[in-house]
């Protein structure tokens, strides 16, 4: 701070911000450098997992079977008639959760398809249906 004296019997006083600026513009470069890499994390969940929570909302589970059956609410569909009546149901429920759940001798790529149909179809939240773990 510079102490600037007049004639008068007051004083002013005069804030250098320059190095406030400095300060500022160095901080900022570091979050546009590091904001990249914090986004670019991926959620994976595995046949079993720790710290599972439960869904309170509707839920809608979609079962898929190791011939590649897709079951809802234990009725079998196709492929197509699924994707409908999942349509349907996201109109009626549009906070609902919609969960897979997959045997785990599934093959992954049968697994990925039907997510890949779900998100062509415009399904975009999709969750897996794990179990937890076994304590030993």
């Amino acid at each position: 701070m510079k102490l600037i004296q007049t004639n008068s019997t007051t004083s002013l006083f005069e804030i250098n911000i320059t190095p406030f600026v400095d300060i500022l513009l160095v901080l900022l470069v570091i979050v546009l450098i590091t904001a990249p890499f914090i986004a670019t994390s991926i959620t994976v969940k595995l046949p079993t997992a720790n710290g599972i929570r439960t869904m309170q909302s509707r839920r809608l589970v979609i079962s898929l079977s190791r011939a590649n059956r897709i079951t809802i609410k234990k009725k079998h569909y196709t492929r197509t008639k699924a994707i409908n009546y999942i349509k349907r149901w996201k109109q009626l429920h549009s906070n609902g959760a919609i969960l897979v759940e997959a045997d785990k001798r599934t093959q992954y790529g049968k697994v990925i398809a039907l997510f890949n149909t779900l998100r062509e179809s415009h399904i975009e939240k999709v969750n897996l249906l794990v179990n937890k773990p076994e304590l030993q």
